[in-house]
């Protein structure tokens, strides 16, 4: 040892090699905090996208559902309209009828009178 309070050589060349150890592990981990970070940007971004993705596929849904209840809705007024129709044309028939039956009663009843 020296007697002059310096450390041995041997002591110093310990504590250098103990900091540059402690610098690359530094640098180790600041690399693998980049790492890291960059993983979790990653990640948002992969959450994101599944997100907006789940969100269009809602949206397209919705928007299929929508256009299946206007068809049916559409339907369902078509056949209202129809139904209003085919009895317009069944009381029309009926009053044709009726009159075509009186038409036929007086043209018997003309003949019967001429016979």
């Amino acid at each position: 040892l020296n007697l002059h309070g310096k450390e041995p050589l041997l002591s110093k060349a310990r504590q250098f090699s103990a900091v540059m150890e402690l610098m690359e592990n530094g640098e180790q981990l600041e690399i693998e905090q980049l790492r890291l970070h960059r993983l979790a940007v990653e990640q948002r971004a992969a959450l994101k996208e599944a997100r907006l993705r789940e969100q269009h596929e809602r949206e397209q849904q919705a928007a299929l559902t929508k256009l299946k209840l206007t068809e049916q809705y559409s339907a369902v007024k078509m056949g209202r309209e129809q139904d209003k129709l085919d009895r317009s044309v069944a009381v029309s028939l009926q009053r044709l009828k009726r009159e075509q039956n009186e038409e036929w009663r007086r043209v018997r009843a003309r003949l019967n009178e001429h016979v």
